[in-house]
């Protein structure tokens, strides 16, 4: 009997993309005849193939029109019998990959509080999600994905979709009634070169010698094995000297450590503010507050924050939770039976393993439900369970160059897509300068190796942030390189964030406008004839305008007469259809002149012109920064349909 076996993207549910042609493949026994029927709404081919001396077949049939209701079905035969495959309920629409690092990877999981409608709200039949687990491979591209099965948003799997990717699909639906498909492809901390080819990385010797090292199996088992150890050891020799976690283990109440004489500690905050300023090991912090005639029969909920790197809670002696990295929220459940009337306590073992302990300022530290809410802000006493040295560095094995490509790309790469959405750049930000030639060589890679040299390439601009930057890491210069690729890549689109951050989380909970946004991109490649704006304001011309101009450019006459400045720059822009909006002062602007001095710039707004006013610039202004700035300072500039202006540089 033949075999038909085929990627598992072709699996009931699947979404074809319209408009262009359908490629189907899969591999059989070498030479043998095999046929396939793509049929509904009215349409119907059937095309016969022979596989090639490996046995894989493949077929091209003629592009179809969205719709949804359609089969597909694959016979082979022997001089006995006939194999036949069927996938059934397929969508013809539109088809995303959906590919980047952790701020792609965010589920709706993680930011359910934020959007407590959406599992009551997201059922649709024609938006299809199609996960592609972690792996890598440093040696050859794949064939196939290691997982993956074509799901619908509902309530039971709507956690495990993509935020960013899940509200870019709902937006873009709701415009078009076009069925959409979604195949996501992401890891959190992975760098640009991961999802690269060799080709791609032609030229870059190091990066592709440390693929080929990673090719090595028992060289990676050994670097596995090393992760393991070091970590297990580290925190075996902490735990085994730690007294007060020996006490808790056991269930003694350890209060007695903690009394008026102890350390305090501004929670939430930086341990580098205190005393336990590039401490590594371990800090128990404990808290009391008071719950007189506040009890409720409803269980509770603790929220934390984030804390760095890894914490234990307990309430009055009971454990609630622990986290074992620094980045998920921290949002514990508590009994209600846990609490009493009077005296309460709270206890966190918090695991310093790099010397930058905190609980992230700037977030919301309370015991809650919808009766009751305590704010736990303010000193908490501290007690030093064990002192250690850092933690022995960790190898991501599968952030290094082409290994993801390889296992989590390349098998996606014959399938027809509609564009290409990428979110990525936090971890390239200590290489920044490498970061659009990078950028080129991957856009114009996939763009071969999905056979379309126009593919639109939809992307992500980083966002505000500034908690954990060190001063490598030039968030400023990856965006600017980002908006590069912007002016200098055709089919290029850009999702400006600078608004939709949060200064003390590398993971924003903030992921439907970023959704929308990106929508509006998708709106603008693949359905033109709507004329849809998807860009914030853009500079279109900017000159300088001399005092002893005055008269001769009469827009600025009065800006010249409120403020005494010897030159005035004016920016032109595109993408506000006649109107700029600032709601408050905008501060953001730096002018540098020819000598390389930096001045900042007062902003009027008029109409959609910019006059900016550097005041104390002396010599002829050479150079404008807008947001050039871990985050922005003052208002944003928006156009009417509420895009902002990304960040840019600009020469004079």
């Amino acid at each position: 009997m033949r075999t038909i076996n085929m990627p598992r993207l072709f699996s009931d549910g699947m979404v074809f993309q319209q408009k262009k042609t359908i490629h189907i493949w899969g591999v059989t026994e070498k030479f043998s005849e095999i046929s396939a029927t793509l049929s509904g709404n009215d349409d119907k081919e059937t095309q016969t193939v022979k596989s090639d001396g490996d046995g894989f077949f493949h077929f091209y049939f003629v592009p179809l029109l969205a719709g949804k209701g359609y089969e597909l079905t694959l016979e082979a035969s022997d001089n006995e019998n006939t194999t036949v495959r069927e996938i059934k309920d397929i969508c013809v629409g539109d088809v995303f990959f959906c590919s980047g690092q952790s701020n792609m990877d965010l589920m709706i999981e993680r930011v359910k509080d934020n959007y407590k409608e959406v599992p009551e709200t997201c059922d649709c039949d024609d938006i299809r999600y199609f996960k592609i687990a972690e792996y890598t491979n440093f040696a050859k591209e794949e064939f196939d994905t290691q997982t993956g099965e074509w799901v619908k948003p509902s309530k039971d799997t709507i956690m495990n979709f993509s935020a960013s990717a899940y509200f870019m699909a709902r937006a873009l639906y709701k415009e078009t009634n076009v069925p959409i498909g979604l195949i996501h492809s992401s890891l959190g901390g992975s760098k640009i070169t991961s999802w690269m080819s060799r080709d791609m990385l032609s030229g870059y010797d190091k990066l592709l010698e440390l693929a080929d090292m990673y090719a090595d199996k028992s060289f990676v088992e050994k670097q596995v094995s090393k992760n393991l150890s070091n970590s297990a050891k580290w925190h075996e020799d902490l735990d085994s000297r730690d007294e007060i976690l020996t006490k808790v283990l056991a269930g003694e109440n350890v209060e007695g450590y903690f009394s008026q004489n102890s350390k305090k500690l501004v929670v939430p905050g930086y341990f580098r503010d205190s005393e336990l300023k590039n401490f590594c090991g371990s800090v128990w912090l404990y808290h009391e507050f008071n719950m007189d005639d506040k009890l409720s029969s409803d269980d509770y909920h603790l929220w934390l924050g984030t804390i760095t790197d890894s914490d234990t809670v307990w309430v009055n002696g009971h454990k609630v939770g622990e986290t074992f990295y620094q980045y998920p929220p921290r949002k514990y459940e508590v009994n209600h039976e846990y609490l009493c009337e009077g005296k309460n306590s709270i206890l966190i073992r918090v695991v310093v393993e790099n010397g930058d302990g905190r609980i992230t300022p700037g977030k919301k530290i309370y015991l809650w439900n919808d009766e009751y809410e305590m704010d736990l802000r303010g000193l908490w006493s501290y007690e030093i369970g064990a002192k250690t040295t850092r933690i022995l560095p960790t190898d991501f094995i599968n952030w290094k160059p082409t290994g993801l490509y390889n296992g989590m790309t390349a098998p996606v790469t014959p399938y027809s897509i509609g564009a290409i959405v990428w979110y990525q750049g936090e971890s390239n930000a200590d290489e920044a300068d490498e970061y659009f030639e990078l950028s080129r060589r991957q856009i114009e890679g996939y763009r071969k190796a999905w056979g379309d040299e126009s593919l639109p390439y939809l992307f992500v601009q980083l966002p505000n942030f500034v908690a954990d930057l060190k001063p490598e890491d030039t968030w400023t210069d990856i965006r600017e390189q980002q908006r590069q690729i912007l002016e200098k890549i055709p089919n290029t689109a850009m999702v400006c964030a600078i608004d939709l951050g949060e200064d003390n989380d590398l993971h924003p909970m903030n992921k439907q406008p970023v959704g929308e946004r990106l929508s509006r991109l998708a709106l603008h490649f693949l359905y033109p004839e709507k004329n849809i704006e998807y860009s914030g304001p853009v500079v279109s011309k900017a000159f300088v305008v001399f005092r002893d101009n005055k008269g001769k450019v009469t827009d600025v006459d009065d800006v010249f007469t409120k403020y005494d400045s010897r030159y005035l720059i004016k920016l032109e822009l595109d993408h506000c259809d006649g109107k700029i909006i600032a709601d408050g002062e905008v501060n953001d602007f730096d002018v540098i002149d020819k000598s390389g001095h930096k001045f900042v710039a007062r902003c009027i707004i008029k109409g959609n012109t910019i006059i900016l006013c550097p005041i104390e610039c002396v010599e002829r202004p050479g150079k404008i920064l807008y947001v050039n700035h871990a985050t922005n300072t003052g208002a944003l500039i928006y156009n009417e349909e509420g895009l902002p202006m990304a960040p840019f540089r600009m020469e004079l």
